[in-house]
């Protein structure tokens, strides 16, 4: 039989890009599976993207087809790093949440930098935040430095992370071994007295109420 040249192309954003062939012989006198692998894609060829089969016979016929396929985001698996054992929130203490994002798509390695990262705390020890953005580093790591206000309050508090709005990866957050992470979030007791006024004098023998409140 004669030889085939069986050769894909991808019309990526660059344009159409020649990919790999293959060299059918007598094996092609019946119908038979060709197959291509590639792992070349960039961000920006992600979307519905056209491909082509080009089939070339010795004497220089050709035959070719064209279909699309959606070029997706990467998957990524997001690694708890460390988090404070707890936070106090007088004085204006701070805890660091730091993870890692890996790409599972990639032969697992780390991201690079810029990637869209976000942190998620508890305010009431369920209830998540609307979430805090940060970017991965060159070696995958994102960090958030966090300063709760009294709209956190003092709990056993949870606090989640991963990857949100980036253009190569999808969106997904710590899956394994736990979903969600825990830190104590200490307030601070505050008394106010509101009656009698300051400076106020009492003759003895008078009967002194005190008002006060107080807050955490």
């Amino acid at each position: 039989g004669e030889a085939l040249n069986i050769s894909l192309y991808l019309n990526l954003s660059t344009g159409w890009t020649y990919i790999n062939s293959s060299i059918c012989t007598n094996t092609c006198q019946a119908p038979q599976i060709i197959s291509f692998t590639t792992h070349n894609f960039q961000c920006v060829d992600i979307g519905t993207r056209q491909y082509r089969f080009n089939i070339t016979d010795a004497f220089g016929y050709k035959n070719q087809s064209t279909a699309s396929a959606n070029v997706l985001k990467n998957s990524a698996y997001i690694q708890f790093i460390s988090d404070p054992l707890s936070i106090d929130r007088q004085d204006n203490d701070t805890g660091v949440f730091v993870l890692r994002v890996q790409d599972t798509d990639n032969n697992d390695v780390w991201v690079n930098e810029s990637v869209n990262s976000s942190f998620w705390f508890t305010t009431d020890g369920t209830t998540y935040d609307a979430g805090s953005a940060n970017l991965t580093n060159v070696s995958g790591y994102a960090t958030y430095e966090f300063n709760p206000n009294c709209n956190y309050q003092p709990n056993t508090n949870r606090w989640k992370g991963g990857v949100r709005n980036d253009t190569c990866y999808e969106d997904t957050n710590f899956s394994f071994p736990l979903t969600f992470y825990q830190y104590d979030l200490y307030g601070q007791l505050r008394n106010f007295l509101n009656s009698p006024a300051f400076n106020t004098i009492s003759v003895v023998g008078d009967t002194l109420v005190k008002i006060g409140r107080a807050h955490v």
